[in-house]
């Protein structure tokens, strides 16, 4: 019993910490607004998903920005994403020789031995 006392003072003692702690910050937030709304800002933007962020930024992108700048930097992406696409299919291509090349090596090279086991035989190829 004398423990559910002790206990219940030391609640009682923290949540009058954290009471007091919270209704401090609110009087900070009333005594400065502005600083209060771009912490709350950037908290909630920082906080959204990605998609939404996404969304947002382009939206207000749009407010400031003419329709033939944001149609010159979709072209200019485009253009970037046909050279990276460009460029991994010559990656591919050099691949595929340097793979064949290998393929080809290994095969002269089992032929060889084939034909170093006949002449061992005494037949000449």
């Amino acid at each position: 019993m004398d423990s559910l006392q002790d206990f219940k003072s030391e609640y009682s003692t923290y949540e009058d910490i954290v009471v007091g702690k919270i209704k401090e910050g609110f009087h900070i937030a009333s005594l400065h607004p502005f600083m209060t709304a771009g912490v709350v800002l950037g908290v909630g933007f920082l906080g959204l998903k990605s998609i939404t962020r996404q969304f947002l930024s382009y939206k207000t992108m749009r407010l400031f920005l003419s329709e033939e700048t944001l149609v010159s930097r979709a072209d200019a992406r485009v253009k970037e994403l046909q050279q990276s696409i460009d460029r991994l299919k010559g990656e591919s291509e050099k691949l595929e020789v340097n793979n064949l090349a290998k393929e080809a090596k290994k095969e002269r090279n089992a032929l060889s031995k084939e034909v170093t086991k006949i002449n061992n035989y005494g037949i000449s190829v």
